[in-house]
């Protein structure tokens, strides 16, 4: 194994932004609470799908909470 020196780290090309567009989508409606669909194949559970969100959220710094109730997750905004 050997390292190579190069200037900088190149861009992602195909980055998956989709959680954090959907989320800047969000919050640029006047909606301050939102139930989410979820198709069967997105995520493996609501839980995961709760925490993947969240993650997001908190990457992206947007005002937003995602709660979870039962099975569904809900968006909530904090600026409002």
């Amino acid at each position: 194994m050997k390292a190579i020196a190069v200037n900088c780290i190149p861009e992602r090309r195909n980055g998956n932004h989709r959680l954090q567009n959907f989320l800047r989508e969000f919050v640029n409606t006047n909606t301050k609470f939102a139930k989410l669909e979820l198709n069967v194949d997105e995520y493996a559970s609501p839980t995961v799908a709760r925490s993947c969100i969240g993650v997001a959220v908190v990457r992206g710094g947007h005002p937003v909470k995602v709660k979870l109730r039962g099975n569904d997750i809900y968006l909530v905004r904090t600026d409002m």
